[in-house]
């Protein structure tokens, strides 16, 4: 980028989601000899196993609005206090919605609420995530011996295409009450992003299945493509075309709105009712958020592997709350109520898990798919976009391999 200096020994790039958060480095010398040297560091938590690239977008302040944790900390410690029943006066930022398509029109003026409806400038929170995730890499640095700082550091942080300027000023403004200075910064749309990585994939790399497909001839002058960014919340698509001199031009108008993501979560969650019935599920989402929470993440988990030739049942753990909530509010055992439903058979609770037919999973793609296709479809119709070449696929649900197969099959 243009902005970026000899100097600068290291590049760190900070990717912000609505529910998710995560960063990436390179050090100057290792991207000279090899541009897919990317580093990227990974977090743990107590409550969850495994490590992960990602963690939560999640702020907590206490009742003086004094920083307190982020991401799986503050997850943790929140649910510590919600336990004690401590946690009316604290104030618990997650599910960034202020980041979400509909709101275009981000400034320094605007406020965020908490899971309670609490509000705070959203200068300030923003502020903070981008501060843990640059304390976070500058803490791992410091036990390898780089002796790097802070200055030595050019930072990039990435934002969604239908952004107008001010939002792109609110993350320079967030940027540097966070402690990275304008001359420090880059601030680069994320489908630009996504194809400039790919211009430096070659093609032996690839492989079939591969989620960024016919990705080399992205490189080529003149060529053009379509970025897919399916995100947690959000889809947002960009078509773009590569100049003579190796820029890259928008030929349309980003359009994207509900995340192909979204569409599923939601297909799960009406199955449920089905089963629960609607006023014992939202009873459940109101009462046990961190219950739903922990709920949809293990059904994404199972989304992340599960693929359109897939046969075997798909068992997801539930939590305990939604259980007994069903069973003392109906006096019914949950059981007994699928056995006299259509899903006899395909349906079955053991315990706290429930188990679903591969084909009853399988459909709750179906609604996203053909959404997606859709409107991938009705763009390559408009004549300056017939002969786009390459499609990429990025964001978190661009991992699944049931979405995957549906772009690949539509536009093979």
């Amino acid at each position: 980028m243009q902005n970026i200096q000899s100097k600068d020994i290291l590049v760190a790039a900070i990717d912000i989601e609505t529910v998710f958060s995560a960063y990436a480095f390179s050090f100057h010398n290792d991207f000279e000899k090899d541009p897919m040297n990317i580093i990227s560091n990974t977090w743990t938590s107590v409550s969850r196993p495994g490590m992960s690239i990602q963690v939560p977008t999640v702020v907590l302040l206490d009742k003086s609005k004094k920083f307190l944790a982020f991401g799986y900390d503050a997850e943790e410690q929140y649910l510590e206090l919600a336990i004690d029943e401590e946690h009316h006066d604290y104030y618990y930022f997650c599910g960034f919605n202020m980041l979400r398509h509909e709101i275009k029109q981000l400034t320094l003026q605007t406020m965020i609420k908490d899971d309670s409806g609490k509000q705070m400038p959203a200068l300030e929170i923003i502020s903070l995530v981008i501060k843990n995730l640059k304390c976070h890499l500058l803490k791992f640095l410091k036990p390898q011996d780089t002796g790097l700082v802070n200055d030595d550091i050019h930072w990039v942080v990435t934002v969604p295409a239908i952004w107008t300027e001010s939002g792109k000023q609110f993350m320079r403004e967030a940027a540097e009450k966070a402690g990275v200075s304008s001359e420090q910064l880059s601030v680069c749309l994320k489908p630009e992003a996504a194809t400039l990585l790919c211009q430096h994939l070659l093609s032996d790399k690839l492989k079939d299945g591969d989620v960024i497909f016919n990705a080399c001839k992205s490189s080529e002058k003149g060529a053009k493509c379509m970025v897919l960014d399916l995100g947690d919340e959000i889809d947002e698509i960009t078509c773009l075309q590569k100049d003579a001199d190796g820029s890259l031009l928008q030929l349309e108008k980003p359009s994207g709105g509900p995340s192909v993501g979204f569409s599923v979560n939601e297909a799960f969650n009406q199955f449920l009712i089905k089963i629960v019935g609607g006023p014992v599920f939202r009873k459940f989402q109101t009462e046990h958020k961190f219950g739903a929470k922990e709920l949809l993440i293990d059904f994404k988990a199972k989304t992340m592997i599960f693929t359109k030739e897939s046969v075997e049942r798909i068992t997801i753990k539930f939590p305990v709350s939604l259980l007994e909530s069903f069973e003392k509010d109906t006096e019914e055992e949950i059981r007994d109520v699928i056995k006299q439903m259509a899903y006899e058979g395909k349906v079955t609770w053991v315990g706290n898990k429930l188990r679903m037919d591969a084909n009853i999973f399988r459909a709750l793609f179906n609604e996203a798919k053909t959404h997606l296709i859709e409107l991938v479809e009705s763009l390559l119709t408009k004549s300056h976009l017939k002969d786009v070449s390459t499609i990429l696929m990025v964001g978190s649900f661009s991992q699944s391999p049931i979405m995957q197969s549906a772009v690949k099959d539509a536009f093979p």
